[in-house]
């Protein structure tokens, strides 16, 4: 696998990231512009300078790559995780709401 390297950034390809998230490709896009997946860059210092980190969640699935300058992709990990996305956020708090209304 290999990230993408250009003007726009780093892009990691609905092929390669959907399954990962246990998706289907077809659906990471829309996913992405919906904010149900969500994603995070960083870059290394010291030591690290030459890698980046690429962080996505999507539920509580968390995937993280980690990748040399050129984009090659060195690890790769999927993890449960706490923390929740945007659109699931605004839906327990919704929900909340709702509960705290007695409209059920």
């Amino acid at each position: 696998m290999k990230v993408d390297i250009g003007p726009e950034g780093h892009i990691v390809t609905a092929e390669d990231l959907g399954p990962l998230l246990r998706l289907d490709p077809a659906l990471v896009q829309s996913l992405m512009k919906s904010g149900a997946i969500t994603s995070q860059f960083e870059k290394g210092a010291d030591a690290d300078e030459s890698l980046v980190r690429m962080t996505f969640w999507h539920g509580q699935v968390r995937v993280r790559l980690t990748c040399a300058e050129n984009g090659t992709v060195l690890s790769h990990s999927r993890n449960k995780s706490s923390k929740l996305t945007l659109a699931a956020a605004v839906c327990r708090d919704a929900a909340a709401r709702l509960m705290r209304t007695g409209l059920s």
